[in-house]
């Protein structure tokens, strides 16, 4: 689920804050399961907006904040840093299940391939 946060002093019309909840719901579906992500979008003292978006649910925090002169663009470079976070966390994640998986299985094979002891090799006492 996404939280998304304008400060009073940012005026966003109705399309803009569509399109930021459009990408919003792209990020969330590539993020994992139960991921929420918070988006908070500010105008400072120098007419410069900030943005900051992150996104909470992984087994560590990802974090984004861009500073520009416009709201757009300064969402626009929060989004892509996030976006770009994620696909790494995931495929770094992707690669250790495959990397787990596979010395599962050799495991598995290697515990097949022992030979089994046969009644005649051992000494059987009499």
């Amino acid at each position: 689920m996404a939280e998304l946060k304008i400060a009073s002093n940012v005026r966003v019309g109705n399309s803009f804050e569509n399109k930021i909840r459009r990408d919003l719901l792209k990020i969330e579906e590539m993020s994992p399961k139960n991921t929420h992500l918070k988006v908070v979008l500010k105008r400072r003292e120098n007419n410069e907006f900030e943005s900051e978006m992150e996104s909470i649910g992984f087994s560590k925090r990802v974090f984004a904040r861009a500073k520009a002169t416009n709201a757009w663009t300064a969402f626009k470079q929060s989004r892509d840093h996030l976006i770009k976070q994620i696909q790494q966390y995931s495929s770094k994640r992707r690669d250790l299940k495959i990397r787990k998986m596979r010395e599962r299985k050799l495991a598995l094979i290697e515990k097949q391939n022992e030979p089994i002891p046969l009644v005649s090799d051992t000494e059987i006492p009499t």
